[in-house]
């Protein structure tokens, strides 16, 4: 295995802590194992029950959580080491401020004061009896202090951010020990034993920040929510489908990471009405918890650590880390379609407020006198706000042919025409953009009813016009920021 000289260290200093003598590269959630070739025929992750060691099971945990609040955060880099300085944390605002889901595995009470976890969201209640706030894992003498799953985020939130997140985990750190919790967020997931090479649990780290709660929690359960100062953010995978990692340490410094000596995240699990998603698979650093997802066990195929969280837990829907993204952006979906150009191939509203390869469809009518795009839609929908701090159109879709260039237009009710916002080549293939107006946004709102207008139009530049194509929207949706 290629060892490096950065990252986790150990130092054996406190009683019972992890000795990690060599630093394995890892780059925050993923780690680099240089010997794939020889792994063994791939496990079937995706079926049957998990594959947990007996001592691996899963229980409801018998506390109260108890809320507690960072003493500083900083930005962690892709090595693990903190970049720039440690800063004070920001009020949590929970729930006054408006949040709005990206992600959540977490499922935080609107009406609490802080965001307690609770089971009343997302319109079904899985904890019966129960006073709706348990939380599962694995006991407290269970080791993972580094946890990857996977994620899709909620629609309109691909190339989003968040600037809240909650997440809960398990502290058995020895006396005096300082308690720091390291979240990321992913471009991409490995849902396989041999993972997203050179990584094997994710990939392309988008951002980390490090939430340091010093060196007085006691054993026992725990929940924060937090709010990064502004402009200080997660950003989201660019396709919406990605992943996050939970690293639980007791430094984190100019070297890298030292993992703590005992937690766990805790777990929780996306509901079939919640609008983000996380699929049964998990990395857990726990066989050992050395600071390695391990890939190509030396011992039986069982010690990879990759696992299949599918009836992990009493609920019909797999479990995972617990943690949430929240956005002050509000995903707005469009009310009407009009097909302005072109023969509709329909699909209409339904077929673009969410990424699910359902697509509205519009091909070019060689017969039909242009006016405008060739092929050209408009979109209307109806913003919460008069004066939004940002406005945005999220699109995913594609062409089904080269050279198609597609433009977004907003329509500008002071001036009473349409303006100019972005302009691409499409691609042949799915892909997610985000048209970004600027300036004094309230002139795309239309005063009094708060509407909105979009236009968007696609062309097939230095090619004839009569060659039949088409274009294709798999999701369109407005982002509107909330101050």
């Amino acid at each position: 295995m290629e060892v490096a000289p950065e990252l986790f260290r150990g130092d054996g200093a406190t009683p019972g802590s992890l000795r990690v003598n060599t630093v394995i590269r890892l780059f925050l959630g993923a780690l680099a194992v240089a010997a794939l070739t020889s792994m063994p025929q791939a496990q079937q992750f995706r079926s049957g029950p998990p594959l947990f060691s007996p001592e691996k099971r899963s229980r409801p945990y018998p506390g109260s959580l108890r809320s507690v609040q960072p003493l500083r955060v900083a930005r962690v880099d892709r090595l693990g080491r903190i970049v720039g300085r440690w800063k004070p944390v920001v009020s949590v605002d929970w729930p006054e401020d408006p949040w709005f889901v990206a992600f959540d595995c977490f499922e935080a009470d609107p009406d609490s004061a802080d965001g307690t976890p609770y089971d009343g969201g997302y319109g079904v209640n899985y904890n019966s009896p129960g006073n709706g706030s348990d939380r599962w894992f694995f006991g407290p003498t269970y080791a993972n202090m580094f946890a990857v799953n996977d994620m899709v985020v909620a629609p309109a939130f691909a190339l989003g951010s968040a600037s809240r997140t909650s997440f809960s985990w398990y502290w058995g750190g020895a006396a005096n020990e300082r308690c720091i919790i390291v979240i990321a967020t992913w471009e991409r997931f490995g849902d396989t034993e041999a993972g997203v090479a050179p990584n094997e649990a994710a990939e392309t780290l988008l951002d980390a920040w490090a939430f340091d709660f010093g060196t007085t929690l006691t054993e026992g359960g725990y929940f924060a929510g937090i709010n990064l100062a502004s402009p200080d953010v997660f950003r989201l995978p660019a396709d919406g489908r990605g992943a996050y990692s939970m690293t639980i340490a007791r430094d984190v410094g100019a070297g890298g990471i030292t993992l703590a000596s005992l937690a766990q995240p805790f777990l929780w699990f996306t509901k079939p009405e919640n609008p983000s998603f996380q699929g049964p698979l998990q990395w857990d650093d726990d066989n050992p918890a050395d600071g390695v997802h391990r890939t190509n066990p030396p011992g039986p195929a069982e010690d990879v650590e990759l696992y299949d969280y599918t009836g992990a837990v009493s609920a019909p829907v797999p479990a995972g880390v617990m943690t949430a993204f929240y956005s002050k952006a509000q995903a707005v979906p469009p009310t009407s379609l009009l097909v302005v150009n072109g023969v509709n191939l329909g699909g209409g509203i339904p077929a673009i407020v969410k990424s699910d390869d359902v697509r509205q469809g519009v091909r070019l009518n060689p017969a039909a006198e242009q006016v405008g795009h060739q092929l050209q839609l408009v979109l209307t929908a109806t913003s919460p706000l008069a004066s939004p701090t940002s406005l945005e159109l999220v699109i995913e879709d594609n062409s089904s042919v080269t050279g198609v260039r597609r433009t977004v237009d907003l329509f500008d009710f002071v001036a009473n025409r349409w303006e100019a916002v972005d302009a691409r080549f499409e691609s042949l293939a799915d892909r997610t953009s985000v048209a970004v107006a600027s300036g004094d946004l309230s002139r795309f709102v239309r005063a009094g009813t708060g509407e909105m207008r979009a236009k968007v139009g696609y062309d097939l530049v230095a090619a004839d016009l009569f060659f039949v194509w088409q274009a294709q929207i798999d999701l369109a949706m407005f982002r509107v920021g909330h101050p």
